[in-house]
């Protein structure tokens, strides 16, 4: 078992972004981030020597850019004449990761970020509609996959594997109790939005998630790698999005449904088998053609609404034997 560091993080904006910059807080609040800024300098306080060391301790900068973060009147000689040189020195002298993120509309090809990958990954800033959660939850995500780079790995409780697939009740019961994180496997298709959300609230619940193909291979092919992760899984999500069209041939093409990606529903009956069903939820995106899964009849489906579907989860998690605390929910 090893230990996870936790992170510093430290946000460096204009202040007419500083709402955005409390909302990227927000989104990390259940991270093994420490997150800090110059809007948490109390007063009393060296500003400048505070500022500098809290640079220096970093393993993550986030320049937050807008035309603001040049020109912004009132903090101009502190961002520019003090921040930015000590940036730049550290770029240089220590192994810190830069993280731009498009705050507003501006030309950052021409910057000195120029030579950096910025977030959101459209290469556009983020949005001020609908889609500003989306942008916030991705970047989140991207930060906390860094995070974890930089980290130890995730703490795992490695437990003699089974060649069989059947369950192993005694063997998950202690995982779910001996694991300082007990890990979740997110089985999803290709709706990003969906299995984004579901691993942030994961996370929330600080649990550790596992996206396989974010994870490194090893050498191990993907059914192995599945596996792998598979032995060690407290609890399975198994995400039904509408990726794919099917139709029993007989009736013809006019009675295609929609319906989740083969390896999905392959991996649903996975884990079924493996955790039992009490240990698997299905979450099903919403649609009203939408083919539902053989077999699997009787089971209770969770529809993917915004702000019920993970209270769902979160009650059958706690009922598997999860240690769910729901006020990390909020």
């Amino acid at each position: 078992m090893s230990n996870e560091k936790n992170i510093n993080l430290v946000i460096v904006s204009a202040t007419s972004d500083n709402n955005l910059r409390n909302d990227l807080e927000n989104h990390l609040t259940h991270s093994n981030i420490n997150v800090w800024h110059t809007g948490k300098i109390q007063a009393g306080i060296n500003r400048k020597g505070l500022i500098k060391e809290k640079l220096e301790k970093a393993d993550i900068i986030v320049p937050l850019i807008s035309a603001d973060f040049w020109t912004d009147k009132s903090r101009r000689n502190e961002l520019q004449g003090f921040i930015m040189p000590i940036i730049r020195t550290l770029e240089k002298q220590k192994n810190i990761r830069i993280v731009p993120i498009l705050a507003k509309a501006y030309p950052w090809e021409i910057t000195e970020f120029k030579h950096l990958e910025v977030l959101p990954s459209t290469g556009k800033p983020i949005a001020t509609d609908s889609k500003r959660t989306d942008n916030l939850v991705e970047i989140a995500l991207a930060l906390i996959n860094i995070a974890n780079e930089i980290s130890s790995a995730p703490i795992i409780i490695d437990l003699p594997e089974k060649n069989d697939n059947v369950v192993d009740e005694e063997k998950i019961d202690k995982i779910i109790k001996t694991a300082k994180k007990p890990i979740v496997f997110i089985v999803h298709g290709h709706n990003e939005a969906m299995k984004d959300k579901v691993e942030l609230f994961v996370r929330k619940l600080n649990f550790e998630p596992i996206v396989l193909h974010k994870k490194i291979n090893k050498g191990r092919t993907i059914i192995e790698k599945f596996e792998d992760y598979a032995n060690k899984t407290a609890f399975a999500i198994v995400i039904l999005s509408a990726d794919d069209y099917g139709y029993a041939k007989k009736w013809g093409e006019e009675t295609k449904k929609q319906r989740a990606r083969q390896n999905v529903v392959f991996e649903l009956g996975f884990f079924t088998g493996r955790l039992g069903r009490a240990k698997v939820a299905v979450l099903q995106e919403t649609s009203i053609n939408f083919e539902a899964v053989g077999d699997y009849s009787g089971v209770i489906y969770v529809p993917y609404e915004d702000g019920s579907w993970n209270l769902q989860i979160a009650r059958e998690m706690k009922s598997a034997g999860l240690p769910v605390d729901f006020n990390d929910l909020y």
